[in-house]
């Protein structure tokens, strides 16, 4: 009876152990991938230009070191507001620039019966530099062939 009871003792401790384990191993991870990878060099306020911006209109996305997107977009003359909502994820790999947008059903549950696509759309850039605070992008999926970033301010700013 001692016996089988040190053998029950002894393998309650090793999936007490391996619970613990795996409990320490998911949240490290968690952690480890949670944590921003942004590149610091884009985050701020930018103003957005391409060929089919429209003139009477100012467009402004803010890349935030949380990896979201927030896009402003504002009537040149007026200053009116025309649109200013969250825009998606962005990140930087080498000299891609990628923006994530999320499936509408991921934004308003009341759309999920509507939308079947599950994966966010991810649309790459090849990146360019023209400066410390602008840079183009050129991507297969653009009408216009260059979208134009001019730095607005930066969390560095005064």
């Amino acid at each position: 009876m001692l016996k089988s009871l040190k053998a029950v003792s002894r393998r309650s401790w090793r999936v007490l152990g391996l619970v613990a384990y795996l409990i320490a191993a998911v949240a490290g991870g968690w952690w480890w991938f949670g944590q921003s990878t942004a590149d610091t060099r884009f985050v701020g306020t930018w103003n957005v230009r391409s060929e089919i911006t429209p003139p009477e209109m100012i467009v402004e996305i803010s890349l935030r070191a949380d990896g979201t997107m927030y896009m402003l977009a504002r009537n040149r003359d007026t200053g009116e507001v025309l649109s200013d909502h969250p825009f998606g994820r962005w990140r930087v790999a080498g000299e891609r620039f990628h923006e994530i947008h999320a499936t509408p059903a991921d934004t308003d549950p009341s759309l999920r019966r509507f939308f079947t696509r599950k994966k966010a759309r991810v649309l790459e850039y090849t990146m360019t530099w023209d400066g410390p605070d602008q840079f183009r992008l050129e991507g297969p999926a653009l009408v216009s062939p260059f979208v134009t970033w001019t730095r607005i301010e930066s969390p560095s700013s005064p």
